[in-house]
């Protein structure tokens, strides 16, 4: 249980100077390929939509068909 929380802060602390740099910018996001497949990865994704937003990121995204 510590080892996860030591983990997770970690993973913040390296990812703080991108939430700073990005705060407020908007974040061009493609969309496309296994994501659109993949009902786990498609779970994730919106998952990491919303984090984005909740740090101040303004996420846009597209989404990618080929035919």
């Amino acid at each position: 249980m510590l080892k996860d929380r030591i983990f997770r802060a970690n993973i913040l602390i390296e990812a703080l100077p991108y939430i700073k740099r990005f705060f407020g910018k908007t974040l061009l996001i493609k969309y496309g390929g296994s994501l659109m497949v993949k009902p786990e990865l498609q779970k994730q994704f919106a998952l990491d939509i919303v984090l984005l937003k909740y740090v101040g990121i303004n996420p846009y995204w597209l989404m990618y068909l080929t035919m």
